[in-house]
């Protein structure tokens, strides 16, 4: 780990707060994907309420099934917390729902006009396995969602020609939507982690050159420390004749060699005789 701050002479290390990172990526993609699908959800129950009123009970069950694994994605994702795991069993539960859906509306006259309510949740599926899924399933869920949806969609109201041409057109819709919004997701997280490699060599850069600026600076410290007071006391001590000179060149000596040992040391702390 690179430190968040760091500080030589003139160089200085910006902290990582200042960088874009896949964090904040991942924490932004959470709450637009949040965001996106409580309004499909909304959407989505208010068509489903007035389906369940005409329908069996199989349709309230997929109801709770459906919605409140979404309620709780939506919220773990609002919250920044948990909300990969909500996010993948969001992504199960409703293939698993479309398959159980027929069942659902068995018995009871289906029509072609408007779309059902589990059509409008097509890609909360698709774009909830941008948060947890990698990058292949995610374009595995992309064709399988909604072509399963078809599917479903077409043993209810009949395989006729305008039928067909109808699913399929929703069908081809929800792939093209889950795939932008799935490239839109991977085009951020590149972006992301690019940033981040150039913030890693820049920090790397930085801290290389502050520890080459501190070498520099205590090397002139020393070389200043050698020419001002260890030549200085040799001089001195070259030329003592006297007792009184030697004393003085013994306690030049002394001086240099205590400052020479406290060259590496800090200007607040105590000498190191």
């Amino acid at each position: 780990m690179v430190p968040d701050v760091a500080t030589t002479g003139m160089l200085t290390i910006p902290p990582d707060s200042t960088f874009f990172s896949r964090e904040r990526v991942e924490r932004i993609l959470a709450l637009v994907v949040a965001v996106g699908c409580a309004v499909l959800g909304f959407q989505s129950f208010f068509h489903a309420v007035g389906s369940a009123q005409e329908g069996p009970a199989w349709n309230l069950a997929l109801m709770v099934v459906t919605f409140v694994p979404l309620v709780l994605m939506v919220a773990a994702g609002v919250a920044g917390r948990f909300y990969r795991p909500l996010a993948g069993a969001f992504a199960v539960i409703l293939p698993v729902v479309l398959v159980l859906w027929p069942f659902a509306t068995a018995g009871r006259q289906a029509s072609s006009a408007g779309d059902p309510w589990i059509w409008y949740l097509l890609n909360v599926a698709t774009v909830a396995t941008a948060l947890v899924f990698p990058l292949v399933l995610q374009y595995v869920w992309c064709g399988l969602v909604p072509l399963l949806y078809g599917v479903v969609r077409l043993m209810q109201i009949g395989l006729s020609v305008e039928n067909v041409i109808q699913v399929a057109r929703q069908v081809v819709y929800a792939v093209i939507l889950a795939v932008v919004m799935i490239m839109i997701g991977w085009m951020l997280r590149l972006l992301a982690e690019r940033l981040d490699r150039t913030r890693e060599e820049a920090v790397r850069s930085y801290a290389a050159a502050a520890a080459a600026d501190a070498v520099e600076q205590e090397r002139v410290s020393v070389a200043a420390l050698m020419h001002d007071s260890v030549l200085a006391a040799l001089i001195a001590a070259e030329r003592a004749s006297t007792p009184r000179e030697r004393d003085l060149a013994v306690a030049m000596a002394r001086d240099a060699l205590t400052r020479l040992a406290n060259a590496d040391r800090e200007a607040e702390e105590g000498p190191d005789e």
